[in-house]
């Protein structure tokens, strides 16, 4: 069981969360203006159970739905793991880019995926406001999902990466537009 603490987000800025259902981390975090984005109906209806103040959207998040920079922060929190293919997560960070203001942030935090078998990744996810969810993940081998790999694409995609931190199992990135 990993302890991991959730990034404070700004408030008054509107952001997007891809794969914002099951936990609804991001829609918990505190901040007024989320529109929360995942492919699942079913895993929306489970993050509404925690919180109804977000915007939510039955969405493929390699094409969203969003005007070109209208959005000030785009998270992937512990989501991109659910896109399994290297090509669909680089068009999903693709379409993060396109929606992010000039200047907008990218909220990354990962799982590392360096086996072929499941991952299960449980954790104890600390938010913001203090709340405590413990909840656990199962996710597709195979994807070679490592700080290094995503950093690459994010280079290749556009971003500017302002922070790393690398924890072993899991990890985080903040870039900019």
């Amino acid at each position: 069981m990993r302890t991991i603490r959730l990034p404070t987000l700004p408030e008054g800025k509107l952001v997007i969360d891809i794969g914002g259902g099951g936990e609804g981390f991001v829609s918990r975090s505190g901040v007024s203006s989320v529109c929360a984005v995942d492919v699942r109906m079913d895993k929306i209806l489970e993050a509404q159970i925690y919180t109804q103040t977000s915007q939510w959207l039955c969405a493929d998040a390699c094409s969203l739905c969003f005007q070109d920079e209208s959005a000030d922060v785009v998270t992937f929190w512990f989501s991109l793991a659910f896109i399994r293919e290297r090509d669909r997560k680089e068009q999903a960070l693709r379409e993060a880019y396109r929606v992010l203001k000039p200047d907008g942030t990218l909220s990354l935090l990962g799982m590392r995926i360096d086996t072929e078998q499941y991952l299960d990744f449980n954790g104890e996810f600390i938010l913001p406001n203090g709340e405590v969810s413990r909840t656990g993940f199962r996710v597709s081998g195979g994807q070679d999902q490592t700080l290094e790999s995503v950093r690459t694409v994010l280079q290749d995609v556009g971003f500017v990466t302002c922070s790393v931190h690398d924890r072993q199992t899991w990890f985080s990135i903040e870039a900019k537009k």
